[in-house]
């Protein structure tokens, strides 16, 4: 039986609607755009999953580095740092998912900000 986009992602990435900050209708509503993204650009299927992927992990990315502001503000250091581990993680995913699918990205910066800790160790 083949799983579907969502089923394997979460399988992949354990990823959930809430890590994304979306609730289940809205999660759901982003994969089919992606979806429909992903088939305008890619005629192969397996570069088009890869697509979708790249799109969740910068959505995935976006939102934690929204959390890391919020922590640095308020002055939660050891979560910052923590997040920003998680981020440098899911960089490393986006690049294989990325080079998977042929997407052509100048760079990481032009998708999202650049998070990294402030030396505090």
């Amino acid at each position: 039986m083949a799983l579907t986009t969502q089923e394997r992602l979460e399988a992949e990435l354990g990823v959930q609607s809430s890590d994304l900050g979306l609730s289940e209708e809205q999660y759901s509503s982003r994969l089919t755009a992606w979806a429909t993204l992903a088939e305008e650009t890619q005629p192969d299927a397996t570069k088009r999953y890869q697509t979708v992927k790249v799109y969740l992990l910068r959505t995935w990315i976006t939102n934690l580095s929204r959390q890391v502001e919020k922590f640095r503000a308020e002055g939660e250091l050891t979560i910052e740092q923590d997040t920003v581990a998680r981020i440098v993680l899911l960089q490393g995913d986006l690049l294989l998912a990325q080079s998977a699918a042929a997407v052509e990205v100048p760079g990481l910066a032009s998708y999202g900000p650049v998070v990294g800790c402030w030396g505090v160790e």
